[in-house]
């Protein structure tokens, strides 16, 4: 066999190539020369990509010969794309380095090409979207390298390629997002068997990897949901169900919100989302509001709240009893001006005169109500008195509180009117008549003792002290030790008695002062001249007068303390 001595190895010895059989010489040089190739890949050799990037692609197949790391082109296009190779030699190497931009590990298969014979078919694409294929083949002993335009069947089978390939990284976000989801997930086939449960379902209820198994343990576990929840048809929706679930072993049971979709395969899917935190906390709202509403229900004064839409949401059995309104219109939750309209017609609100005045004063009560001013007495064609009371609520909502104050004001024209006539009658008397409460504050003089004296203590709201009056006194007086017993004997707090005393003014009037102690600890003192003493029927007036103003001011005071603070 005639060799080229170009493709012998210089190291080779002649004479040794003289004596070997033609067979065995073409199998030697057969394997070095492979040698040679294998040594001089990409994966022995690293190579740098070309400076110029992709290697044109031309409208036809380019193929090319291997001979080593020599690329002979075979046809015209070949020679057309080779001319734009930076080096005049047109290695593999450089060609490699060009497609590996738009090729990831294609030097990898030349080399099994080289080595082994191994052909393959790979498709490319290049960053400007254009597609084409790279293919290696042996023929022979010759190693053919074909690169072409991508054929359609091949653009095909790369979007399918790309398409597996999303599928699967989708497959996984998914099935990596539902294990890390805070619910529990799975699925059971039409005959009630498990097919795929989630890592959390599977965690909570110790199922394990066999399907049969799981099953099984997933029957015993959670028979109760495909029963107690029904799923819904494919495109109803879902169906939802709170239901309470065994857990294994020895935990307590578990509240879970469960949902189910019917798929068009027939499966069921089950999402089951845990709900212990919000039955506890409807479970506390309850009793919050049966305690509100037990409240309410033993309330005196009637309530009536409207929410945002002025509709009534909640009222208590005193409004009912106040307003004389069915509870069963008011539980229909009328709107606030329907409400007020009923008080109207049932004359539980004042008369007015006109519908104008009537719209104007629901006007102001809205208004009011909502600024939380609204505060007024309301007298009823009856003589009954309500307070009514108008204060926001969060998120629009107004409350109304109705108050039946017709006692208390009662209560205090009765007293006012005993006063009254306590006061004409005091004020009849010759004698110079003051009352101390038990603290020593002065709380009552009679007309007498303002003409006696010269001034009235009871211009201010609460009265001057027993020292206060005393000081004045003697300051109007010849000075006597009846002051400093006076002022001892008002704020004693032990058993008294009554005495008197005799003390002369500075213009030389003489007086006589009787001190006489009172009901709930309180004082009387009397100033008359001794030149015109009172007859027995004019003190005995006196003293009765004195003993009901007495005894009513101490008792009345809690009572109209309240109805002043009340704004009555």
């Amino acid at each position: 066999m005639d060799i080229p001595p170009s493709r012998l190895p210089d190291w080779l010895p002649v004479e040794l190539l003289a004596a070997v059989p033609d067979t065995v010489m073409a199998a030697l040089v057969s394997a070095v020369v492979t040698l040679g190739l294998v040594s001089r890949l990409p994966g022995r050799h690293r190579h740098q990509p070309a400076a110029g990037g992709s290697p044109p692609i031309v409208a036809g197949s380019c193929d090319f010969l291997i001979e080593g790391e020599t690329l002979r082109p075979l046809n015209d296009l070949a020679r057309q794309m080779a001319s734009g190779f930076a080096s005049r030699d047109r290695t593999l190497p450089e060609l490699l380095g060009q497609l590996a931009a738009d090729c990831c590990r294609v030097d990898a298969e030349v080399e099994a090409l080289v080595r082994d014979g191994i052909s393959f078919h790979r498709h490319c694409t290049r960053n400007d979207g254009t597609a084409f294929e790279v293919l290696g083949r042996p023929e022979g002993r010759k190693l053919i390298l074909t690169i072409r335009p991508a054929s359609a069947e091949a653009r095909e089978r790369a979007g399918m390629k790309a398409a597996l390939e999303q599928c699967r990284h989708e497959n996984g976000f998914l099935r990596e997002a539902l294990d890390r989801a805070p619910l529990l997930a799975w699925t059971i086939t039409a005959d009630n068997r498990l097919v795929w449960a989630n890592t959390p379902c599977r965690e909570r209820f110790a199922l394990s990897e066999d399907p049969v198994s799981a099953a099984h343990h997933m029957d015993n576990v959670l028979g109760q949901v495909p029963g107690s929840v029904a799923p819904a048809a494919p495109g109803d929706g879902t169906g939802r169900k709170r239901v309470k679930m065994a857990m294994p072993e020895t935990e307590e049971p578990r509240w879970f919100d469960v949902s189910t979709q019917t798929t068009d395969a027939g499966e069921t899917l089950f999402f089951a989302l845990p709900a212990d935190e919000i039955v506890a906390a409807e479970a506390s709202l309850s009793r919050f509001v049966e305690t509100l509403t037990e409240t309410f229900a033993h309330l005196p004064i009637g309530l009536a709240i409207f929410d945002r839409n002025r509709r009534l949401g909640l009222f208590n059995p005193a409004l009912a009893d106040l307003v004389k309104i069915d509870p069963a219109w008011l539980a229909r939750r009328p709107n606030l001006r329907d409400f007020l309209e009923k008080l109207r017609e049932t004359r539980q609100m004042p008369e007015q005169k006109n519908f104008i005045a009537f719209r104007r004063m629901l006007t102001e009560l809205e208004e009011g109500a909502r600024d939380g001013t609204y505060e007024e007495n309301w007298v009823l064609p009856s003589g009954r008195i309500f307070r009514v009371t108008g204060r926001p609520h969060p998120q629009g909502a107004l409350a109304f509180l109705f108050e039946d104050i017709s006692p208390a004001i009662h209560l205090e024209r009765r007293f006012r009117a005993e006063l009254e006539l306590s006061q004409a009658t005091l004020d009849s008397l010759s004698e110079a008549v003051a009352v101390f409460d038990t603290s020593g504050m002065l709380v009552f003089v009679n007309a007498a003792f303002e003409n006696l004296w010269g001034f009235d203590p009871m211009e201010e709201l609460v009265g001057p002290g027993i020292g206060e009056v005393t000081s004045h006194w003697e300051s109007r007086c010849v000075p006597s030790g009846i002051w400093g017993d006076l002022c001892a004997f008002a704020t004693a707090a032990d058993e008294r008695t009554g005495w008197s005393g005799a003390v002369m003014t500075l213009d030389g009037r003489p007086l006589r002062v009787a001190v006489a102690p009172l009901p709930a600890g309180a004082t009387l003192v009397t100033f008359r001249e001794p030149a015109s003493p009172a007859g027995p029927e004019e003190t005995d007036k006196a003293a009765a007068a004195t003993r009901r103003t007495a005894a009513l001011r101490p008792s009345a005071m809690p009572e109209l303390a309240q109805a002043r603070s009340q704004g009555l």
